[in-house]
């Protein structure tokens, strides 16, 4: 299903990091070949985590997600999102940090938030946000720009 790990949570951390290995590059675009992007958190770790009663790994297994969640809203260099079939939960949330998105056309996406709680602010915008076909598209390059690539 494509759950978001720790190692992908470091992977794009280390990337993203100021001085990191993605200084090289000028931009990022987050995608996979997977059937899914990504159905959000590895809940399994999570669950494991709790069931050991490791609070000091739960913490910072949630610490690190919103750290790169960060990373890709705040990064210097645009980041673009490519997100298709499920973006699920964090997969959602990883994609509304981009400074641009380029959906499939067959796209399910959203956070399940707001329906079973009260709705706050946050809440209702991240549902509309979800809940909305998104059609940010990329800048296309001039006629002539696009002949010479070819």
């Amino acid at each position: 299903m494509n759950a978001l790990g720790a190692d992908i949570v470091s992977l794009i951390l280390q990337t993203l990091k100021p001085g990191g290995a993605g200084d090289a590059f000028d931009a990022f675009v987050i995608t996979n070949d997977a059937q899914n992007f990504s159905v959000g958190a590895n809940l399994m770790l999570l669950l494991m985590s709790v069931q050991e009663e490791e609070w000091d790994d739960v913490d910072l297994a949630i610490r690190q997600f919103q750290g790169m969640t960060q990373a890709i809203k705040f990064s210097p260099k645009p980041v673009v999102i490519a997100p298709f079939g499920l973006a699920l939960g964090g997969g959602c949330e990883v994609a509304l940090h981009a400074a641009a998105r380029q959906p499939h056309a067959e796209l399910y996406n959203g956070t399940g938030r707001g329906r079973r709680r009260p709705s706050s602010p946050e809440a209702v915008a991240a549902k509309r946000c979800c809940s909305a076909p998104w059609t940010a598209q990329l800048p296309s390059a001039p006629a002539g720009e696009a002949n010479r690539l070819n």
